[in-house]
């Protein structure tokens, strides 16, 4: 008799008495929210756009390559003027040290000639039987012949030195003249076909 005065267990109470009323937002996907709890709205802005027809947005990087491409030919055509130029003024450069170097050993040939015309003469006066017995005047012939011998040897390793240089400013000008007429575009920056001359 006292289990029939017992009164049944409550129900548990249901989810929908939980809630705090009838207007509560359906729970928010954590995938579907930016980090602050804010849903986001650009997967279905964009699914709409493409409903719409509107084409997406152009690649930020295309329009970047597209600007670093145009600028990168024009710094190519830049460095491309500015190569000419520099090849040019060393062109008159090393022509303009080519003609001095000519004319340098031009004037050593020719001082040299002179040393070397002299110091026959002084030989000629030195060997004659007139001065053999002047020790003096025969002292001062052979002084002055050793200063006009040391003069002509320096004037052959002068003149052989502005040679070396003229040769090697006139292989130099050969070569940068070959190359110029090789082709209008430098190497550095455009391969020119069938090989370097």
């Amino acid at each position: 008799p006292a289990a029939m005065h017992r009164l049944p267990a409550p129900a548990p109470p249901s989810a929908a008495l939980l809630s705090d009323d009838s207007n509560s937002q359906p729970p928010v996907d954590q995938r579907q929210t930016m980090g602050f709890g804010v849903p986001d709205q650009l997967p279905r802005a964009a699914a709409a756009e493409a409903a719409a027809g509107v084409p997406p947005d152009a690649d930020i990087s295309n329009d970047t390559d597209a600007s670093a491409g145009a600028g990168s030919s024009g710094g190519l055509y830049s460095a491309h003027i500015n190569e000419e130029v520099s090849r040019a003024k060393l062109r008159d450069t090393m022509l303009r040290m080519l003609r001095r170097s000519d004319i340098l050993i031009a004037a050593a040939e020719s001082q040299l000639k002179q040393v070397c015309r002299q110091i026959e003469l002084e030989r000629v006066r030195f060997d004659r039987a007139c001065y053999r017995s002047q020790r003096s005047f025969r002292y001062t012939l052979r002084l002055r012949m050793a200063v006009l011998e040391g003069m002509c040897n320096m004037l052959r390793e002068y003149a052989t030195t502005k040679m070396t240089e003229r040769n090697n400013f006139a292989a130099i000008v050969r070569a940068m003249e070959l190359e110029m007429a090789g082709g209008d575009l430098p190497s550095p920056f455009y391969h020119r076909g069938g090989g370097d001359p």
